[in-house]
């Protein structure tokens, strides 16, 4: 789609908030939305515990791709997938950094930073 409306797309990468739940479940919602007379396949909605180590989360956007550069190569799936690798790498790149930041960050967890202020 980016290729064929000649988009830029921009990469974007976050860490933090993937530790501070943990999955208990899931709650199979169809049969709840079949009582509105709505059919839909398997509907399930993941039930989460927080953690008592709530971390700050981190964002970091990295240089935007032009795909105008790809022209009208949008039906090619070589192309498609250059374009899919080379984004996955921007991403790629952006991870480590960002758990390197996450890492030095004296006041990620958020109880210790409320525990310093009150203190």
């Amino acid at each position: 789609m980016a290729i064929k409306h000649k988009a830029k797309i921009i990469r974007f990468a976050s860490v933090g908030i993937e530790t501070s739940f943990v999955k208990l479940g899931q709650l199979n919602l169809s049969w709840w939305l079949r009582c509105f007379e709505i059919h839909e396949p398997k509907i399930n909605f993941p039930i989460f515990l927080p953690l008592n180590k709530f971390r700050r989360q981190y964002f970091a956007i990295g240089q935007p791709i032009d795909t105008s550069g790809y022209e009208c190569d949008w039906e090619c799936s070589e192309k498609c997938e250059e374009l899919y690798q080379e984004v996955r790498k921007g991403v790629g790149d952006l991870l480590p950094k960002l758990d390197q930041l996450q890492s030095d960050d004296p006041n990620r967890f958020v109880l210790s930073r409320i525990v310093r202020k009150f203190l």
